[in-house]
C-alpha cells in the first residue's frame, strides 16, 4: 500500500496478476471497453498461447521517431514509448507488438514468473504515481515472451475494433459520421474513450446505441 494511491495504468497493469481467485487465462477489459457480439475463448487465447490484437512495429524506426521528437518534459509520452522500453528491457532488438485498445488475453502464472527474480522492475513500475517515460509493459513483455516461444498468434485489430477518441469542440458533422461509422461496425469490440467531451444529446444518442445492441 505504500505507492497507493496510483493514477497509473501501467502500474496498476502490473499487479493484476494477484487478483484472489483469478484464473490462470484471463481477459483484461479496461473501463471504455464494451462487446459488441458475442466473444469465443479462441478470440483471446490459442491451444497453447496467446492472441494479441496488434501488428509488428520496427524497434528502431520506432527508437528513431522518439530521438527526433526529443521532449524533455516528456509531455508526449505515449504507450508506444512502452512498449519500445519493454523490447529493450527484454534484449529485443529487431520488433516489438504495437498493441491496440483492445480487451487483452493474459496468463497469471507469468507475473509471478517474470519478476520473482527481479523484484526491482516490479517495484520500479508500481512507484510510478503518474505514466513516467522509463516505464514497461507486462503485455508487452507477455507476447514477447510467446512470441519467442513461438506460442503467439498477431491478428489485426481494425476489423474486430471500434475505436472512437471523442474529441472536445468538434461539430455535429464530426458527431455524425463517428456515429455512422459506429452504427455500421460489424466487429467485436468497441472502445469509447472520453464520452464526457461530447454533447448531452450526442452521449444521450450513444447511450441508446449501446443499449440497443448489450440488451440481452
Amino acid at each position: 500500500g505504500e505507492y497507493l494511491p496510483t493514477f497509473n495504468s501501467c502500474a496498476i497493469e502490473m499487479c493484476l496478476g494477484r487478483i484472489p481467485g483469478l484464473s490462470e487465462h484471463f481477459v483484461y477489459f479496461n473501463d471504455d471497453f464494451f462487446l459488441a457480439r458475442p466473444v469465443e475463448p479462441s478470440d483471446f487465447f490459442t491451444e497453447d498461447g496467446v492472441v494479441a490484437y496488434a501488428r509488428p512495429f520496427s524497434v528502431p524506426y520506432e527508437a528513431l521517431l522518439r530521438r527526433l521528437r526529443y521532449d524533455p518534459e516528456h509531455t508526449h509520452f505515449s504507450f508506444r514509448g512502452v512498449m519500445l522500453n519493454t523490447a529493450r528491457l527484454m534484449g529485443e532488438k529487431r520488433r516489438f507488438f504495437r498493441y491496440n485498445h483492445t480487451p487483452r488475453g493474459l496468463l497469471r502464472d507469468y507475473y509471478e514468473e517474470a519478476f520473482a527474480a527481479r523484484r526491482d522492475l516490479l517495484e520500479k513500475n508500481i512507484s510510478c504515481r503518474f505514466r513516467d517515460p522509463g516505464q514497461f509493459s507486462v503485455e508487452e513483455m507477455i507476447y514477447l515472451s510467446e512470441a519467442a516461444s513461438g506460442t503467439l498468434e498477431v491478428r489485426p485489430f481494425r476489423k474486430d475494433l471500434y475505436f472512437w477518441q471523442c474529441r472536445e469542440g468538434k461539430g455535429p458533422a464530426y458527431f455524425r459520421r463517428k456515429s455512422d461509422a459506429l452504427r455500421r461496425f460489424s466487429g467485436k469490440f468497441i472502445a469509447l474513450n472520453s464520452l464526457d467531451k461530447l454533447r448531452p444529446e450526442e452521449r444521450a444518442e450513444v447511450f441508446a446505441f449501446l443499449d440497443g445492441i448489450l440488451s440481452p
